[in-house]
């Protein structure tokens, strides 16, 4: 009898495509990368929540039915789409079970799939695991290897938005976990640019890569040069350093040379490592 066992090339595609159908219905739910929008199932409960809800006359009414709907508000009203995770992993987590099993030998903490995927994949730098996928085996109970996975395309890591020629402000918004995934680019994706803008010369300061622990202070710099043609919409790699990338900002400082003009706003965000597709 042939061995019936899934290929690596087959293995890759299936979960890709998981990726992809993930990110489609992420998007219906909440929004995705582009943000909460008025077709998204996410706006629809806000908007019962705050709007619906506080219009009612009836108090017994409100007491009976609205911790329901605020329970689910507060799944769905996270950041970076956590609610989403939480939410669609009781859909696809039977599946990633199911795969994972299907090369573990039916071990229980699934580490014999990770030793397969790490023989049988290929010398080529796309055979990872997209980090949709990661979440979603995290979520169902699957341990991952990071080593073999890189976060979700998109990711925003941080915020950085000028109120003058040499004053910007930075904020975090997510922190990536070097224990779920590495491997991947950093980029700085343009939000908006002054009606003429200048080339822009600045550091990102006190950033961590994959080499800090929790609780340790970031220490790396990043230089960044944003482009005068860049605009909105478009983005740039940003370099890595001594050949790592940035995990966490919520340490990091900017130090501004040269260009920035009031309404200059960008986001630091993950670079899509490989397209997901179906």
């Amino acid at each position: 009898m042939a061995n019936s066992r899934l290929s690596f090339t087959e293995t890759r595609q299936i979960l890709d495509n998981i990726a992809k159908s993930f990110q489609l219905m992420r998007a219906v739910v909440d929004g995705q990368f582009a943000g909460e929008a008025t077709n998204t199932f996410l706006y629809a409960q806000r908007y019962l929540v705050e709007t619906r809800l506080r219009a009612l006359t009836s108090d017994r009414g409100i007491r009976d039915f609205q911790p329901a709907a605020e329970s689910l508000l507060g799944i769905l009203d996270t950041t970076d789409s956590a609610g989403s995770y939480r939410l669609l992993a009781n859909y696809y987590g039977p599946m990633l079970r199911a795969i994972v099993a299907h090369h573990a030998n039916y071990d229980t903490t699934y580490t014999s799939f990770w030793d397969w995927w790490n023989t049988n994949k290929a010398a080529a730098s796309n055979d990872k695991v997209l980090g949709e996928v990661a979440d979603l085996m995290v979520a169902a109970g699957i341990n991952v290897d990071p080593d073999h996975c890189v976060p979700p395309a998109n990711t925003k890591l941080s915020t950085i938005i000028f109120s003058g020629s040499a004053t910007a402000a930075i904020a975090t918004v997510n922190k990536l976990d070097p224990l779920r995934y590495k491997g991947h680019t950093c980029e700085i994706y343009c939000v908006a640019r002054n009606a003429v803008p200048d080339e822009i010369v600045l550091s990102l300061n006190n950033a961590k890569d994959s080499s800090f622990a929790p609780g340790t202070a970031g220490t790396v710099d990043f230089p960044i040069t944003i482009l005068s043609t860049q605009a909105a919409g478009q983005v740039m790699d940003i370099p890595a350093v001594a050949g790592d990338t940035i995990f966490d900002t919520s340490d990091s400082t900017l130090t501004i040379t040269s260009g920035g003009k009031t309404s200059d706003s960008f986001i630091v965000r993950v670079k899509e490592y490989r397209a997901a597709a179906v």
